[in-house]
């Protein structure tokens, strides 16, 4: 345990070094060219009938999907009210939640007017429950009421009744889809009916999102109705719905706004009148007859508390375990550090999907609800508010878990808490009134810790804004199943007030300021596989009060992406990055990691020549342009993860026969067969240059072979003498990898990009006679905070400008690490422009300063999005400075370079 917590203690140090040294990303939405299927410039008449009748087929397997499962429907709806200065705020809410045997509707109702009907078997209330959901959100027949939000048109979508007219193509993240306004057919009789607009992905052509209204009765028509609804691959290739918004209003202002969530499309339908039996519940005394009365006693526990942990899942009610489960571990786990406390068993930890802001403790394990986390998953610019929100709620729970206060075990042998008559009502699994003031007590004291002393104030500001909604969201506050933040519904105060006191005075809710978040927007749940995963959007700023909505629904986005064909549903999520493959060569010593991969040290090879081969690189989903997206402990990751992270997945040795035949089978796709040569600086391993790589391959749109020439940089800011000897000794070895990528005939053109000390080995290298001969395949070279002698380079640079057809040259004032690079060795660095520019003859010297980004500005080839467009527009294009928009003429001694424009 003290382990963890010199680990982190060192992981901060770390983290604030790599702070200074970061790539800092800028926010940028990718390309649609990025996208996994390119967009035509337009559909014929004939495709769009074929996708249109593609269309209303797939409606009738979507209706045929909902049928054959049982999945939980939760809806929250709020009343709103109109208010001065935010507009309109809740005024009410209403909560329900339940699994569904949409089956039965549709086999006893057809999908028309739905009353009570059904009364056997498990699902008895199935119908009475979507009735009332249907009444609540004011959806009635004709048209099936709640049915509504989940299918345009449940029992007449097709040509007979509706026309179809196509808008546009449009991208629903990396989802390419045909956009059609859809109307009733004109003369027939259309009350019910859907009009507004449809998403039909183009791969299958399903529905994958629609918005719009249904039209009323003459005067009851509600033309200020409106909803949108959004379908997820869940399996193979059905989309499935899984988040509606819903809101009406009047020329008054908003009446009510609603969400609906789908998900636990893979709970299964129980046999009528079948025993359950409850695992790990069975008396196994025989087992245990060796242990002690307290650990007989403690393991007896385990499989009560691992009983109601399965219940609780099997019942859909909490999340499958994810990655975010295990970072709610660490912070749980440092509190208990941070308070010198040893607890026998682990803490494990869990999301409950629902609405409602609760916890609970079964045995050690922690539960938190979805919408707890979203509201307090607000953050300040180094993110120790959020981390001081969720250190307050898991001490909360971690309390009642010191303190020995347990949940009856009956719950383990609850039929009703897997599989319910549908709609969910309140399950009391809460500790005492009693428990949770102790538990309070001891909260405060765990949050005592120094550590954490600090953060108390950012829960106590998120209760000071909650207090001033919660007579206005009953519905929102009553727990579900555990404890809830306030005492009860008749004493709204909250168990941990005294967290109010530390916070100070509430200072409003002005620009700038959000202590408590609305109700989506950190955590997303799959529809599928019933995990949660953090959404990486933007932090907008709060720029008047009614920008921070807190507590509040707002609609629904989901960036949507096909599933993988082998990966079954409640398995694990499709895959949410790409795979970027590189090529590399290196004389790094290589080594084998904890898993057997082959990895490469800062050591120099101990064999003549160099080690070639392939490496993967992810991409995440989300990945903005210039990122080079990595754990941080302040936005509470603790490990790598492909889908949130640019992570080098792994590598492959080949000989070089081998890697001139990949090269090979990779230039054959690309009309123009490029090859782009990254050449990484000091202070860099093998696997962050690799990620590096693999980044700008991404950001650039690259479609020829990407190859990594890694010497052996030790990868640490002390040993810059070390590099510098090094980056020398790679010299011939570099050349030579330079003279095999000439001589393949696979290879047309050659562009270069070399960082910082990098540069040493790429000038020394073209420099040459036998560089500078005709027939050179270099295109471009590109320098980029070259770390080289000024006066050394004048030396260099006519025989180097003849060994390319043309050389850019990266420079800024700001270069933090190429100023320290000149002090130490007491003469000017050519990236750097202290005291002034350095221009040359036929090179293109471009002024960088203006966009240099992070705190030491020496990155900027790799993580500005002005610069990787500048270079695209380079490789892409082949367009020369003067015709490069961001860049403004100047000019020095009578020779012209160039700078961003501010």
């Amino acid at each position: 345990m003290f382990f963890l917590k010199r680990s982190v203690s060192r992981l901060m140090l770390v983290l604030g070094v790599a702070a200074i040294l970061s790539i800092q990303g800028v926010s940028a939405l990718p390309p649609e060219s990025q996208a996994q299927d390119a967009a035509p410039a337009a559909y014929t008449a004939t495709e769009l009938d074929a996708m249109i009748d593609g269309a209303i087929e797939r409606e009738r397997q979507v209706i045929r999907g909902v049928n054959e499962r049982t999945p939980m429907v939760e809806t929250y709806i709020q009343h709103m009210k109109a208010d001065p200065v935010l507009g309109e705020v809740p005024a009410s809410d209403e909560h329900f939640l339940g699994r569904v045997e949409f089956g039965r509707i549709s086999r006893d109702n057809s999908y028309g007017s739905i009353g009570d009907i059904g009364r056997s078997g498990f699902f008895k209330h199935s119908a009475s429950y979507i009735a009332e959901l249907g009444r609540s959100l004011h959806l009635s027949s004709p048209g099936g009421g709640f049915i509504q939000v989940l299918f345009m048109d449940a029992n007449g979508f097709d040509r007979q009744h509706y026309d179809f007219r196509f808008v546009r193509t449009d991208f629903l993240y990396a989802t390419r889809t045909a956009v059609f306004d859809v109307s009733p057919v004109a003369g027939i009789h259309s009350a019910g009916r859907f009009r507004g607009r449809i998403w039909v992905e183009t791969r299958n052509n399903y529905v994958v999102r629609f918005n719009g209204n249904f039209e009323g009765e003459g005067s009851g028509a509600r033309e200020n109705d409106h909803l949108d609804s959004w379908r997820t691959n869940t399996q193979g290739e059905l989309w499935l719905p899984a988040s509606v918004y819903v809101e009406s209003g009047d020329r008054h202002g908003l009446k009510f706004k609603a969400t609906t969530q789908m998900w636990g499309y893979s709970l299964k339908l129980p046999e009528p009148e079948s025993d359950v039996t409850i695992a790990g519940a069975a008396d196994e005394s025989g087992d245990v007859s060796d242990l002690s009365p307290l650990a007989a006693q403690r393991e007896w526990s385990r499989q009560a508390e691992n009983s109601v942990v399965d219940r609780l899942f099997e019942a859909g009610l909490i999340d499958a375990p994810s990655e975010f489960d295990k970072t709610l571990e660490a912070l749980a786990n440092n509190i208990l550090v941070y308070n010198n406390i040893f607890l026998p068993s682990p803490i494990r930890c869990r999301v409950l999907l629902t609405q409602p802001l609760e916890s609970l403790s079964v045995g050690s394990t922690i539960i938190i609800s979805k919408s707890l986390l979203n509201t307090t998953g607000v953050g300040n610019a180094d993110g120790e508010q959020q981390m001081g929100n969720l250190n307050a709620i898991l001490a909360f729970q971690i309390a009642h878990i010191i303190l020995g206060h347990r949940l009856d075990v009956k719950y383990a042998f609850n039929d009703r808490l897997l599989y319910p008559d549908s709609q969910f009502s309140h399950i009391p699994m809460h500790h005492t009134d009693a428990d949770n003031d102790a538990a309070a007590r001891k909260a405060i004291q765990l949050l005592g810790a120094k550590e954490l002393v600090g953060s108390q104030r950012y829960f106590g500001l998120y209760l000071q804004e909650l207090q001033k909604n919660v007579r206005n969201l009953k519905a929102l506050s009553q727990p579900l199943i555990g404890d809830g933040l306030v005492k009860s519904g008749s004493d709204p105060t909250f168990w941990l007030a005294a967290l109010m006191d530390k916070a100070g005075k509430p200072e409003g809710s002005g620009a700038g300021q959000q202590d408590a978040g609305s109700l989506s927007g950190f955590l997303r749940s799959d529809a599928g596989s019933d995990q949660v995963f953090v959404v990486r959007g933007r932090n907008d700023p709060v720029l008047v009060a009614a920008n921070a909505m807190p507590f509040e629904i707002v609609p629904v986005f989901i960036p949507l992406s096909y599933r993988s064909s082998d990966t079954p549903v409640g398995d694990h999520r499709e895959r949410n990055y790409q795979v970027v493959r590189i090529f590399f060569a290196t004389d790094r010593l290589p080594a084998k990691d904890a898993h057997q991969q082959v990895t490469f040290t800062g050591e120099r090879s101990d064999r003549d020549g160099l080690t070639f081969g392939t490496a993967e690189v992810s991409i995440p989903r989300d990945h903005r342009m210039g990122a080079l997206e990595r754990p941080s402990i302040l936005r509470l990751e603790f490990r790598e993860d492909p889908e949130s992270h640019v992570v080098l997945l792994n590598t492959t040795s080949l000989d070089g026969d081998s890697f001139q035949s990949e090269l090979a089978k990779r230039l054959k796709n690309d009309p123009g067969q490029q090859a782009l040569v990254f050449v990484h600086g000091y202070n860099v391993t093998f696997e962050e240059a690799a990620r590096r790589l693999g980044q700008m391959t991404y950001d650039l749109g690259f479609a020829g072979a990407p190859i990594l020439y890694s010497w052996p940089s030790k990868g640490s800011l002390l040993d810059y003498p070390s590099d510098e000897a090094s980056v020398e000794w790679s010299s011939p070895h570099f050349m030579a990898f330079l003279r095999t990528l000439q001589a393949n005939n696979n290879v047309k053109t050659i562009y270069i990009i070399s960082h910082s000390m990098g540069n040493r080995l790429v000038a020394s290298a073209l420099a040459t006679p036998e560089a500078g001969q005709p027939g050179s395949k270099v295109h471009e070279v590109i320098m980029a905070a070259p770390d080289i002698d000024a006066g050394v380079f004048q030396h260099l640079a006519d025989p180097l400008r003849h060994s390319a057809e043309h050389i850019t040259i990266y420079e800024s004032s700001k270069d933090l690490a190429l100023e320290m690079s000149h002090r130490f060795h007491q003469f000017s660095r050519l990236g750097d422009t202290d005291p002034k520019m350095h221009v040359f003859n036929n090179y293109e010297c471009i002024e960088a300063t203006s966009v240099s980004t992070g705190l030491i500005n020496h990155s900027y080839v790799g993580d500005n999005v002005s610069i990787l467009s500048d270079i695209f527009d380079i490789i892409r294009n082949g367009a020369p400075a003067s015709q490069r928009f961001r860049l403004s003429q100047r000019t020095m001694d009578g020779l012209t370079y160039w700078a961003f424009k501010p």
